[in-house]
């Protein structure tokens, strides 16, 4: 008998068997397509009974976040994401005399932010400021409106801007209380994707209109602080943020 012909012949019998059977377990997976760990009824196509860790990924900044429902299906959701954020705090107070009827506009404050708009992306920009405002010790104002005006790019956004009422003082005998109010206001914008950067510079300004009948009479305002230092008497400090977010 020989041997070596005989083993052969084993082969070539079993080797189409063993074919057949690791195709079939192949077919199987494929066609089930889900792996189950720590189950052995996987609903997904990887389905984890248990705690899980991620090593070693790379950072990026994509598109989309990871959110899981209550029975642990996870999925990716499209939603703006913080992009940049930042903050002026004014570094010092600006005051300015009326006298008589008067209107005084577009007092700078330097309180503006550069925005960077990115190109290729929906953009969400909030712009929130608080500008503390008032008079001066002895000089209780007239019938006087004082408020903030909003820019954008050195045009008006009427829907920033706000002002509001000094009370009047007849007896005039209140020396030692300034007559003040803080105004804080936020303005949301969206942008299309565009095709390049963008820089949009907001802007908050200080704004008077006082009435008085004696045309002879100044009165003096301030805007931002008291003063610079531990003297500022809680009045605060003005500033302007914003945030940008990107989907």
């Amino acid at each position: 008998m020989n041997f070596t012909k005989l083993c052969i012949s084993k082969f070539e019998i079993l080797l189409p068997m063993l074919f057949l059977f690791f195709s079939s377990q192949i077919l199987a997976i494929l066609c089930l397509a889900q792996v189950g760990i720590n189950t052995t009824s996987p609903s997904a196509t990887l389905d984890v009974n248990g705690d899980f860790r991620v090593r070693n990924m790379t950072e990026t900044y994509g598109d989309y976040v990871i959110t899981t429902d209550t029975k642990g299906n996870f999925s990716k959701t499209k939603t703006y994401l913080l992009y940049d954020a930042g903050e002026v705090v004014a570094s010092g107070a600006v005051g300015r005399s009326l006298t008589g009827d008067e209107i005084m506009e577009d007092i700078d404050l330097d309180l503006e932010v550069p925005v960077l708009i990115p190109a290729n992306k929906e953009v969400k920009v909030i712009i929130t400021y608080s500008v503390p405002m008032g008079t001066i010790l002895n000089s209780n104002p007239p019938n006087t409106y004082i408020g903030a005006t909003f820019f954008k790019d050195n045009t008006e956004i009427q829907q920033g801007s706000r002002k509001v009422s000094l009370s009047y003082n007849a007896s005039q005998t209140n020396d030692r209380i300034c007559n003040m109010s803080t105004i804080t206001n936020s303005y949301v914008e969206n942008f299309s994707s565009l095709a390049d950067d963008l820089v949009v510079k907001y802007s908050i300004k200080g704004y008077i209109e006082q009435y008085s009948e004696q045309s002879n009479l100044s009165y003096s305002y301030k805007f931002n602080m008291w003063q610079p230092g531990n003297s500022n008497y809680n009045w605060g400090k003005a500033s302007v943020s914003y945030q940008v977010y990107i989907k």
